[in-house]
């Protein structure tokens, strides 16, 4: 089996995303920087972030795993209340049906699994002026499937 890589995973969140823009028929475009939010976005638009960290190997299975630490951020430009209400049951709503979802990360690329005993986290979503910023993290192993 081929061994995972950091990029592998940026891969599979796109791939994830644009499966949640399909699903919830959103548009949600690549931020310019996966670092900060000084970046533009305008009324109606969405976009995600992914940080990926290589962090200490994990021992499972009798194997040392590499291990990543997995931040993805959706940010959505509010329009109106009624826009908020749809992208929370939607956009949010796929979203987490995916990220939340152990077997989808095995599944989409085939090289990845969740830490055993750490589930997906889900933050709050934070609001600034017009924007909602949504937080998944995650803690993957690399070539443990």
């Amino acid at each position: 089996m081929a061994a995972g890589t950091l990029n592998d995973i940026a891969n599979a969140v796109t791939a994830i995303m644009a499966d949640v823009a399909t699903d919830s028929g959103k548009v949600i475009s690549s931020a310019p920087t996966h670092f900060g939010r000084d970046f533009r976005i305008t009324p109606g638009e969405a976009r995600f972030q992914d940080r990926i960290v290589q962090e200490r190997d994990y021992g499972h299975s009798n194997a040392l795993h590499r291990r990543a630490i997995v931040v993805i951020e959706i940010h959505h430009y509010i329009t109106g209340p009624g826009d908020e209400g749809t992208f929370h049951k939607t956009t949010m709503g796929y979203a987490a049906d995916r990220f939340l979802d152990p077997n989808m990360w095995e599944a989409e690329s085939g090289i990845f699994s969740l830490q055993p005993g750490i589930d997906v986290e889900l933050s709050d979503g934070e609001r600034v002026g017009n924007v909602i910023t949504f937080e998944f993290t995650a803690s993957i192993l690399l070539n443990a499937v």
